[in-house]
């Protein structure tokens, strides 16, 4: 990270105002997944885990969060989850000019999803049937506690690598993002995430631009014994030497 911006949502919407009409389809296609087949995929692996085994947590950050991509984000945006509708149509203008924008739910897998997968196999209580013949779960109340703890810090160890990675962090304020005015005196929210994305931000040390240049260092020279010549007397005094 080499630099951090504020944007207001009220802003956001004048640049989708401005240049919205010009997204194509391929701006669009390159932020397209299917949350069914990485859901699916991840079902697969659970089941082909037994219970008292060690679960590879890598794993599951690579098929759920990964942070090694195809795409080289240079920016960064944290925001609302309720202003994900303005936020996907700036991250979309930004693609289509050649800046490719890194927005969680529109790269990664959905937390709730791996939450439930991890969930329905480790930590079920009991199952009942309801009036409507309908499956009812219970779980366990430490364990649950425990898997999302596990879930949690994948996700916010992700979201550090990719700050870490994007020259840009831009973090979007609006009354959903952010409390101004409270009794505790700075800006404040709500969001756990958005809460832990900034104190991110604000620890990691930004990247200098390397500029690449020869290197000049001084040497001393002693030139007292050096007789000065010219253009005229250049060849007289050399061939002076063997007279």
């Amino acid at each position: 990270m080499k630099k951090k911006y504020q944007i207001s949502i009220s802003e956001v919407k004048n640049f989708v105002n401005q240049y919205g009409t010009i997204v194509t389809e391929s701006a669009k296609a390159d932020y397209s997944k299917n949350n069914d087949a990485i859901r699916e995929h991840l079902e697969k692996l659970f089941r082909s885990y037994e219970v008292n085994k060690i679960v590879d947590g890598k794993r599951i950050e690579d098929i759920f969060f990964p942070t090694e991509t195809k795409q080289l984000f240079k920016v960064f945006i944290s925001h609302s989850g309720k202003d994900k509708d303005e936020v996907k149509e700036l991250a979309l203008i930004l693609k289509e000019n050649e800046i490719n924008c890194f927005v969680d739910w529109m790269v990664w897998g959905n937390l709730a999803d791996l939450q439930k997968i991890i969930d329905d196999k480790y930590c079920v209580l009991k199952q009942i049937k309801d009036e409507n013949n309908k499956t009812k779960t219970t779980y366990n109340y430490d364990a649950r506690n425990y898997s999302t703890a596990h879930t949690h810090a994948m996700l916010s160890m992700a979201l550090l690598e990719m700050i870490d990675q994007c020259d840009i962090c831009l973090f979007v304020t609006s009354e959903n993002s952010t409390l101004p005015g409270t009794d505790f005196g700075d800006v404040m929210t709500l969001s756990p995430w958005i809460y832990e994305e900034i104190k991110y931000m604000n620890r990691i040390s930004p990247k200098m631009m390397r500029e690449f240049s020869e290197v000049n260092i001084s040497h001393p020279l002693d030139l007292s014994d050096f007789s000065v010549v010219n253009s005229k007397n250049l060849l007289d005094s050399i061939n002076g030497l063997y007279d």
